[in-house]
């Protein structure tokens, strides 16, 4: 085991329990750990969404196991633990489900304590309740089971030296609630029944509960191994057992839902890419997010501080983005000014969501186009005769000149200022491998940069079969430029819009 060296200031371990998958089961406890992490340490069976809040600065270590491989021992996994938390690092000990049940998380605990490491246990949602609950199976009811027994099937029930004692699990009337049971489903069976259960008891198999890929089978003792193996069940998966089992409905699994069973790659940036997975996983989908594009501070705030100093010169100002707001005002906030340095301004915004991100700041944008794109803006003002103005524009580094030549044409004298940068996130394209590698339905792309650099992360190409889904004409218009033939161009060009026409495609013959 890793020794700590005393003399150096040690950091703090957060064994959290990640739930059963879906990221709206993380505790507030956990998402505000995994918020403030310098490491993380996690294993396999942590949900995707769950991953998907992690914060880019978090040094990510893989100690997940699949099932049968040895290679990384729970020594090994302790004294990753001991020697992160010895270099002065807040380290977050991310666990599918409770880390006290089946975890290993007393092991755990127990390493940090004898290596002097402060730690925390937070717990997560287990899914031996949040399985049978997510396809509608109560573990207690009354009349039916007033107890219910958990039990881990990591090893083979027919042994005579099993730690389980099948034989008392099976003239009981208690739910039975199975974890890592998938290849023993067929023995656990007949060990009950053998030992008193009657073959006609109720039983369910859940695969990958409170996800978008949950799928489940229901039947009784005596076929629900071959129920399993027909629908192709594999872990991670939970077996019920008892007469609890018999309240599960195929709704309860969400295989209604329009999206149900598609695997669709959300490419905006980490801080955008929030609202349109959950939209997406609240429709069936599995999102799988993989940024490839952040915003950053430009090389230099010079020209913006220089425009923010002379803002009396400008009469109008027009933000483009949501990021276009957030740089802005972040440098307004350093000279300790508000809103209110802008009292002389008419403000215009395009889309729902800049104009939602300036209403927090206390500005009612003077003009919004009516569709959320920069030659309806341009149209706008024309419309409303607002000509020969002196118009201030915050814009990324790179950037189209559709409104600088648009309203330059109107007679206006634009100054187009960065005010931010876009990068692409370092560990992207690893990812995007990975994810086509497992298969994708559909990737999507919410404007020109993320096409770009998705593009150059692929060098050109998606595999095919995979759908290709923009969120209006522009960034349709550069995916075709790039070789790419979008099968969806949502009319509306908002995240609302896109998820619709992913829905209405999905919908349709295809």
């Amino acid at each position: 085991m890793t020794k700590v060296d005393s003399t150096q200031k040690t950091g703090k371990v957060y064994i959290v329990g990640a739930g059963p998958g879906d990221p709206g089961l993380l505790t507030v406890r956990g998402r505000e750990l995994l918020s403030m992490a310098d490491v993380i340490v996690h294993d396999r069976l942590v949900g995707p969404g769950v991953m998907g809040l992690i914060e880019e600065t978090s040094t990510l270590i893989d100690v997940g196991k699949s099932p049968g491989d040895d290679e990384l021992t729970q020594d090994d996994i302790n004294d990753i633990l001991l020697k992160e938390a010895s270099k002065g690092k807040n380290v977050v000990r991310l666990k599918g489900g409770d880390p006290f049940v089946f975890g290993r998380g007393g092991e755990e605990a127990t390493a940090l304590s004898q290596g002097e490491i402060s730690f925390e246990v937070v717990s997560g949602v287990t899914s031996a309740i949040a399985g049978p609950a997510a396809a509608g199976i109560p573990v207690t009811n009354r009349g039916d089971a007033s107890y219910f027994t958990v039990v881990t099937a990591s090893e083979d029930p027919s042994k005579t030296n099993s730690g389980i004692d099948w034989q008392n699990l099976a003239i009981g009337r208690q739910t039975i609630v199975v974890l890592m049971g998938s290849r023993q489903i067929g023995s656990i069976s007949r060990v009950l029944i053998e030992g008193g259960r009657s073959r006609r008891t109720p039983a369910a198999v859940i695969q990958s509960a409170t996800l978008p890929t949950q799928k489940q089978v229901v039947g009784t003792l005596e076929n629900i191994e071959n129920l399993a193996s027909l629908e192709g069940i594999t872990s991670p998966s939970v077996f019920v057992v008892g007469e609890v089992a018999r309240f599960s409905h195929p709704l309860a699994s969400g295989n209604s839902r329009p999206l149900s069973g598609k695997r669709i790659l959300v490419t905006r940036s980490r801080s955008r890419a929030s609202k349109f997975s959950r939209m997406l996983a609240e429709l069936g989908a599995e999102p799988v997010e993989i940024p490839v594009i952040k915003s950053e501070p430009p090389d230099s705030f010079v020209p913006l501080d220089t425009a923010i100093a002379e803002i009396d010169k400008f009469e109008w100002m027009v933000f483009a983005s949501v990021n276009a707001v957030e740089f802005f005002f972040s440098r307004l906030s350093l000279i300790n000014v508000d809103a209110r340095y802008l009292y002389h301004l008419k403000i215009a915004s395009i889309g729902p969501a800049t104009s939602k991100a300036l209403n927090e700041r206390g500005i009612l944008p003077d003009l919004v186009p009516s569709s959320a794109n920069s030659d309806s803006l341009v149209e706008g003002f024309e419309q409303q005769g607002i000509k020969d103005r002196s118009v201030l524009l915050p814009a990324p580094e790179e950037s189209p000149d559709t409104i600088l030549k648009g309203l330059s044409h109107l007679g206006c004298n634009v100054t187009r200022i960065t005010s931010y940068k876009t990068a692409m996130p370092d560990s992207s394209k690893s990812l995007i491998d990975s994810v086509f590698r497992q298969g994708v339905d559909m990737v999507t792309f919410t404007s020109s940069s993320t096409v770009r650099n998705f593009l150059a992360l692929t060098d050109g190409t998606i595999p095919p079969g995979v759908n290709v889904a923009c969120i209006g004409p522009v960034t349709s218009s550069t995916a075709e430029q790039l070789g790419l033939i979008p099968d969806i161009v949502s009319v509306q060009h908002t995240i609302d819009g896109l998820v619709s026409s992913i829905v209405d495609y999905y919908n349709s013959s295809h």
